[in-house]
C-alpha cells in the first residue's frame, strides 16, 4: 500500500489554512464575509499547491 502524497499534502494544506484562519479570528474583532473567506482559502490552497508542484513530481500510478 502506498499513500497518495499529493492528496496528503492537499489535506494538510487545507487543515493548516483552516487553523490559521481560526487563529486570525481569535485575535481580530472585525468580520470578513464568508464569500471572501472562501475565496481566500481557495487562492491560498491554489498558490501553495502550485509552489509545491514547482519542486516535486507526484507519481499517480496508485490512482489506477
Amino acid at each position: 500500500m502506498k499513500a497518495n502524497e499529493f492528496k496528503v499534502l492537499e489535506d494538510c494544506i487545507e487543515k493548516g489554512i483552516e487553523y490559521g484562519l481560526m487563529k486570525f479570528h481569535k485575535y481580530y474583532d472585525f468580520e470578513i464575509p464568508d464569500e471572501h473567506i472562501n475565496n481566500l482559502k481557495q487562492q491560498l490552497e491554489y498558490g501553495i499547491s502550485n509552489q509545491i508542484c514547482e519542486y516535486f513530481n507526484f507519481d499517480n500510478d496508485g490512482d489506477k
